[in-house]
């Protein structure tokens, strides 16, 4: 079987990737064993241009969140699913102070674009209190990433360009030109493996800086259902499936990197929750996976120095829904028209640069 690329991995990053090359009309074949904490599964799924307790923009937000929108609004299309939805995010003036700030900054061209100060507060109210008002991200989304991945799953299946098998690395020989995987002679072969690929020995040296990261699933009975998300220390987002239900996060853990929930970041969650959630609530579930981040909180993006015919998409971090889309287009355009890579996601940084990992 002869294909343009080999694709080890069908989460976040795998499905941006093999679409993205699909549309542009090469032949794909994508490998997958499904894991358990799988952090494209367990993710909240939240787009967010404006983050951080300083409430900046995102990284490349102006490129990045008009992209995602198209693309995942595209991939709807073709799946006839619906998966993405465009939310508002809600967040309440702290003071007086951060008020007159944000209001002067929302009429900033380079930000008016991603600030609503027009809220009906009224619509929160029974949620959450907000003497001084609240504001609204513009821009915003959530992915339901589960059904994503379940519906791209079954579409590259019916094209023939899927297999439930996990890679070994042994049975892979790389050419200078081509790679061959059991009965696959692929011109490229990409990695796209998440978590799992801190332990791919072909980019041993890229400095992943791991982090788990932990959801409650919970259910309100006594108000309609939320529409937008409520953003406050923790964000809480309303499943479009099922009304009342919400997903609250998300903790971050550096050091105990299991995929098993714990009672700690549960404790954690509710804490945050209830400091500003005025309505009684039910857990109805929790659910933990491990997010591919980097020292740099960058993507790793490339081919290898010495096998060309390899290459890496890695390092999407907590905002995997975010830049999927865009540098999986990048990486395309990189490897198909030779544009040169962004100096902040090229993985040749390492090579070139090497980062002490202790």
């Amino acid at each position: 079987m002869k294909v343009d690329y080999l694709i080890v991995g069908q989460g976040i990053a795998g499905t941006a990737l093999s679409y993205t090359l699909l549309q542009q009309g090469k032949k794909v074949l994508v490998t997958d064993m499904p894991y358990a904490g799988s952090s494209s599964r367990v993710a909240g799924g939240v787009c967010n241009p404006i983050t951080g307790r300083k409430l900046v923009k995102t990284w490349k937000a102006d490129e990045l969140f008009p992209f995602l929108k198209a693309f995942y609004q595209s991939l709807e299309k073709t799946l006839n699913t619906q998966f993405f939805y465009p939310r508002q995010i809600y967040r309440t003036f702290k003071s007086v102070e951060q008020r007159d700030q944000l209001l002067e900054k929302s009429v900033q061209n380079e930000w008016e674009h991603f600030f609503d100060t027009k809220v009906n507060d009224q619509l929160y109210e029974p949620f959450l209190d907000a003497p001084m008002g609240g504001w609204q991200t513009k821009q915003g989304g959530w992915l339901d990433t589960s059904k994503l991945l379940d519906a791209y799953c079954q579409y590259l299946q019916t094209l023939g360009s899927y297999r439930k098998v996990e890679l070994v690395y042994d049975d892979v020989q790389v050419t200078p030109h081509k790679v061959l995987w059991k009965d696959v002679e692929a011109t490229h072969l990409i990695f796209c493996q998440g978590m799992q690929g801190k332990h791919n020995p072909y980019f041993a040296q890229m400095p992943f800086r791991l982090v788990k990261g932990e959801l409650l699933h919970i259910k309100i009975d006594q108000q309609p259902p939320l529409e937008n998300v409520i953003s406050q220390g923790v964000f809480m987002l309303p499943l479009s499936d099922a009304p009342g239900e919400y997903l609250v996060g998300a903790t971050y853990e550096w050091r105990d990197l299991s995929t098993v929930p714990t009672e700690k970041a549960k404790a954690q969650l509710q804490e945050k929750l209830n400091k500003w959630l005025k309505l009684p609530y039910e857990i109805l579930g929790q659910k933990a996976g491990v997010r591919p981040a980097t020292l740099d909180r960058r993507p790793l993006v490339g081919l290898h120095p010495d096998y060309p015919a390899i290459g890496f998409f890695n390092g999407l971090g907590t905002k995997g829904v975010s830049l999927a889309p865009y540098f999986a287009r990048h990486l395309v355009g990189h490897i198909e028209q030779g544009a040169p890579l962004n100096e902040e996601v090229d993985l040749m940084r390492y090579w070139e640069h090497p980062i002490d990992k202790s």
